[in-house]
């Protein structure tokens, strides 16, 4: 239920983004645009919010963000619209908008959906290391059995 509502949260603002900007800047069909934004939530819920965030934190889950954000609505547009030379730019800024409401929505994933224990990859194990003083290492002078120089 709390993935539901997450889910629900990030199309509605990810969809109303999307909406805004691609009908201002390029004609596109809302059927298009709703699409897009269907496909963009997906990807990026599954593959940033719940895979990354918990392990790589808010800011590197943003960046990534950016960049996936960044290339799906680029792809995305063009395959359903074709390559203007507006929607470079249109795209990024998209993705910037929509990196700045991640940021605000990494917040609340990581505060109301995902489970509070660390979540690692590879777990590293406690390494309880100690120093080790040898006679070695140290020779005694006054010592006349060793006979071997450093």
């Amino acid at each position: 239920m709390k993935h539901t509502k997450a889910l629900s949260i990030k199309f509605l603002f990810t969809t109303s983004i999307i909406i805004l900007f691609l009908a201002y800047f390029d004609s596109s069909t809302l059927s298009q645009m709703i699409m897009t934004s269907l496909i963009i939530t997906g990807i990026t819920y599954v593959t940033v919010d719940i895979l990354l965030l918990p392990v790589l934190g808010k800011l590197a889950a943003a960046m990534v963000d950016f960049g996936l954000l960044f290339l799906s609505v680029w792809l995305l547009s063009g395959i359903f619209l074709g390559q203007t030379t507006t929607l470079v730019l249109t795209s990024l800024f998209i993705a910037y908008v929509l990196t700045a409401c991640e940021s605000i929505f990494h917040i609340y994933m990581k505060k109301r959906v995902l489970p509070r224990r660390l979540a690692t990859i590879i777990p590293f194990p406690t390494m309880k290391l100690q120093a080790e003083i040898s006679k070695e290492i140290y020779p005694d002078k006054d010592d006349k059995k060793s006979n071997t120089q450093y």
